[in-house]
């Protein structure tokens, strides 16, 4: 009996001995799964879930998570992953020993698809594409009522296709590899674009510019005067622009499109801003007044590291010109005052919701490398003395990092300094004296203060003033930019920005508004000499006090107008200004040489509007609306404003020998350009008769032919033209200057 209960304690005690052992036992993990997509696109949401089995006390470990997370046995986290990834999934025990582990590979899709967001009804549409991983198939396709319909297949990697659509059409991209990712790209379809200037300057040009469907009948622009519309121009192309001088403040315009007996409307408004006072102090946040506006202006953008970012910069101001400062010591204060972002893109608004603004001062600004290129042409007689003040201001307020190159330029170009510190030997080598003569090589010029400072390592900015119009670059194109488009792009190249200053009214005022824009830089229209000095006062205190804001631009070829929200201290107001993406830019739109223009109507002063403020005491528009034609302002269109070659003696049209080498450049060109012609006006002082003077310029554009002639160029290619006394430089010979820079020949270029 005793044996038979020692078994039974036995027993009892070898079942409790196991099950003791089987709960001390450690159960091993596993991973019951781990998934994640085989394939997505740059930048969208992905989804890795996992299961594990037994994990007890064991983590859970990601490769590559920094986060300090605890994750459950069944779980999900997102990710938004930028380039393929291989997802690794660890279990680890409590010394850190990796118990289990298992993964999974998800493919990145890179790729842009891209294409303009509106079109004209009929028009082609390119859309292009650029894929950057393997891909078995890349397919186009667009939805149709719902169902996708594809174009094309087995695509290359980079190309484009055109449509033609004629009603809004979302396109696909589609690229397949383990599975099918796509790319959308919405197209809306418009029945006319009307577009042109936001903003204006008291007695600026306003530009309108419309292109319409071919089935419409009629167009015509329209001007809102007492609440009702009245027609300004009728019978316009069905591709053209208007060229006009607002009147008031607020001004709307609408295109009228009729087709098949409809009619549609097309808004835009411009408004009249009065010009700013010039920066010259700085004013802390504050200690600013209660009751005191405050304004900010964009003045310059920073385009090097698109698409991934933007940089502008900003100037706050108050109404006595002192710059604002304080804006934004961080990030909470900023948010204060800089209070929204958005671009807008042909007519389509992209809000920006992450914005970043710096605030630049004195002490933290990177050092520059100004080049100042000043005119001295004949017609500057007079204000160089004053120009020359302002100059040497300017270079004693430098920073002492800061490098300043001087160029001078007429029909000649002077580098007088390159990329010096110093402020006393600047003004010394430049030997500043007050004379000017000659003809303007305005491009030339720009382009020679490009060279002295384009491979410094600061940043590049070029200061041009002038008071006239481009007459003299072609001499100079073996070696310099001879268009507006030309000395664009060369800035473009080299990241330098162009601040042009234009002082009166012979002064390009739109082409050089143009240049600035599509440099990244500001364009100052001066009506008074007093402005120069305070011009070049101002640019000192920009150049060194600004508030940056970056932001990821939308990628998008073309003007990438911004937009600006902020509080001006009582409500929120909105500042804006445009930089361009791409290279697909003409600066020569502006130039009234370039245009064809194809009807010059009577028109009729605007009488004063109820509900309309006018600004100021703005004179009546001197100008009647200009209309132009552009396919016809395409065909025949000048290569170069009319380029000064030679000068003349009084009563003489003998070529002096020293303008042979202008001329051989023209020999050159129309050797090398067969298809290319010429104008060869000639000119004569005021001196003498109506008719000596109509002579002598007669016998100047002949003696110029005759040098082409006997250099091989075919009459055919040369038209003279005798214009006598009636297109003098100067109107008024004060000076021995004033009557050489008339007696000349100038040389027209066509293509």
């Amino acid at each position: 009996m005793k044996t038979f209960h020692t078994r039974i304690f036995q027993v009892l005690f070898t079942f409790a001995w196991l099950a003791m052992l089987t709960s001390c036992r450690t159960v091993t993990p596993t991973i019951a799964y781990l998934k994640a997509p085989k394939i997505v696109k740059s930048g969208d949401p992905m989804t890795l879930s996992w299961k594990v089995n037994n994990l007890g006390k064991h983590k859970i470990r990601i490769r590559g998570d920094r986060s300090k997370e605890k994750y459950s046995a069944r779980s999900k986290k997102v990710y938004w992953p930028k380039r393929t990834r291989t997802f690794h999934l660890y279990i680890k025990n409590r010394k850190n020993k990796t118990v289990a582990r298992k993964t999974v590979k998800t493919q990145v899709v890179n790729a842009s698809f891209t294409g303009p967001l509106k079109v004209l009804a009929g028009d082609p549409a390119r859309l292009s594409w650029r894929v950057l991983v393997p891909a078995r198939n890349i397919q186009l396709a667009e939805i149709v009522n719902g169902h996708l319909v594809v174009l094309k297949e087995r695509l290359p990697k980079v190309g484009y296709f055109d449509v033609r659509p004629t009603q809004a059409t979302t396109y696909q991209l589609l690229i397949e590899n383990q599975g099918v990712v796509h790319f959308d790209h919405h197209l809306e379809v418009k029945e006319a674009f009307f577009i042109g200037s936001r903003v204006v300057t008291p007695q600026a040009d306003a530009i309108l510019q419309w292109r319409v469907n071919p089935k419409a009948s009629q167009v015509w622009v329209e001007q809102k005067i007492e609440n009702r519309y009245e027609k300004l121009q009728g019978n316009l192309p069905l591709d053209g622009r208007m060229v006009l001088q607002p009147k008031y403040e607020q001004n709307y315009y609408r295109l009228v499109v009729l087709r098949d007996g409809q009619k549609q409307y097309f808004p835009h408004e411009v408004r009249i801003k009065v010009a700013r006072p010039y920066i010259r102090n700085l004013q802390p946040i504050a200690k600013m007044k209660p009751g005191v506006k405050m304004s900010l202006e964009i003045f310059a953008y920073d385009r090097s590291n698109y698409p991934k970012e933007i940089k502008f910069q900003v100037m706050a101001y108050d109404p006595k010109g002192n710059f604002v400062t304080g804006l934004a010591p961080d990030l909470t204060t900023a948010k204060k005052y800089f209070l929204g972002l958005a671009e807008e893109i042909e007519g389509e608004r992209f809000p920006i919701n992450d914005f970043k603004v710096t605030e630049v001062n004195r002490r933290i600004s990177k050092p520059y490398s100004i080049a100042t290129v000043l005119d001295y042409s004949g017609s500057m007689w007079g204000v160089t003395p004053n120009l020359e003040t302002a100059i040497k201001e300017f270079i004693k307020r430098k920073n002492p990092n800061d490098e300043i190159s001087v160029i001078k330029f007429d029909d000649q170009l002077v580098r007088k300094v390159q990329r010096a510190r110093h402020a006393n030997d600047i003004i010394k080598k430049s030997a500043f004296d007050g004379e000017s003569g000659g003809a303007t090589a305005l491009y030339a010029g720009a382009d020679e203060g490009i060279k002295t400072i384009e491979r410094s390592k600061h940043q590049r900015v070029v200061v041009l003033f002038t008071d006239g119009q481009e007459n003299s670059s072609f001499t100079f194109s073996d070696s310099h930019a001879f268009t507006a488009k030309q000395l664009v792009k060369r800035a473009r190249e080299t990241n330098t920005r162009l601040f042009t200053v234009c002082f009166g009214g012979g002064a390009n005022r739109n082409l050089l508004e143009a240049v600035a824009l599509l440099t990244d830089g500001r364009n100052y229209f001066l009506e008074d000499e007093s402005e120069i000095t305070q011009v070049y006062q101002e640019l000192p205190y920009i150049f060194k006090n600004y508030y940056e804001v970056s932001y990821r631009p939308t990628q998008k070829d073309g003007p990438h107008l911004t937009l600006l929200t902020y509080n001006n201290l009582e409500t929120v107001d909105t500042t804006s200004s445009t930089t361009f993406i791409g290279d697909d830019f003409d600066p020569n739109m502006y130039e009234d040489f370039a245009r064809k223009v194809i009807y010059r109507p009577e028109g009729k002063i605007l009488k004063s509007a109820q509900g309309n403020t006018t600004v100021g005491k703005l004179p009546k528009p001197t100008q009647v609306p200009r209309v132009i034609d552009v396919k016809a302002a395409k065909q025949n269109q000048p290569l170069i404003p009319p380029q000064a070659v030679a000068f003349f003696k009084h009563n003489h049209s003998k070529i002096d020998q020293k303008y042979y080498k202008n001329l051989e450049v023209y020999v050159r060109y129309l050797q090398k350009n067969k298809k290319a012609r010429m104008h060869i006006l000639g000119h004569s002082d005021l001196k003498g008769t109506m008719k000596g003077c109509q002579r002598i310029s007669e016998e100047r554009a002949n003696a110029v032919k005759q040098f082409f002639l006997e250099r091989g160029i075919n009459t055919a290619r040369m038209r003279i033209q005798a214009l006598g006394r009636t297109r003098p430089v100067w109107a008024e010979e004060k000076k021995e200057v004033h009557g050489r820079d008339n007696r000349r020949v100038e040389i027209i270029l066509i293509e």
